[in-house]
């Protein structure tokens, strides 16, 4: 009787060991990966009230993500950001004691454009968004923030510590 037991249990133990590292397996998939950065994008639209597309992820679980034609518009429907690349590297989020820091956000090939009716900005709405609730919102350390400038063929770097 107890040997059952035991290896009903072993059973039960190997089948969620094992359905676990295949939903991680999975996850490292491209076509899962953007299939649940497009859910994510779709939420954040719906959410903030505008249109966010994100054309290509790539993510490890742990620390980096990766996007590829990022797309934000305002709330007229006009074009607030584009860019063709985006990076961000964090700190271990599994094994992390601490929040997460971030230690890493680059983009290039980015178009931000800016325009202002009155006395509001297109991107307001975006502040308003990531204002609302802060005092229940963790906040992150930030290391370095690279953004590439590129005019007439010569390449500016703003570091920010």
């Amino acid at each position: 009787m107890l040997k059952n037991k035991l290896t009903i249990l072993r059973i039960v133990i190997a089948t969620v060991v094992g359905l676990l590292l295949f939903c991680y397996l999975l996850l490292l998939l491209p076509w899962v990966q953007n299939k649940v950065i497009t859910r994510v994008a779709a939420g954040l639209s719906k959410s903030i009230g505008t249109e966010v597309k994100i054309g290509h992820v790539g993510f490890s679980l742990f620390n980096s993500l990766d996007l590829d034609n990022i797309l934000i518009r305002d709330e007229k429907n006009d074009t607030l950001v584009f860019s063709k690349i985006g990076k961000l590297r964090l700190t271990d989020l599994y094994f992390s004691k601490s929040a997460p820091v971030i230690r890493y956000i680059g983009l290039e090939g980015t178009r931000i454009y800016l325009n202002r009716t009155a006395s509001k900005w297109n991107y307001q709405f975006l502040l308003d968004y990531l204002n609302k609730d802060t005092a229940n919102k963790k906040t992150s350390n930030l290391l370095i923030i690279t953004f590439n400038y590129y005019y007439k063929g010569f390449q500016f770097y703003f570091l920010h510590l």
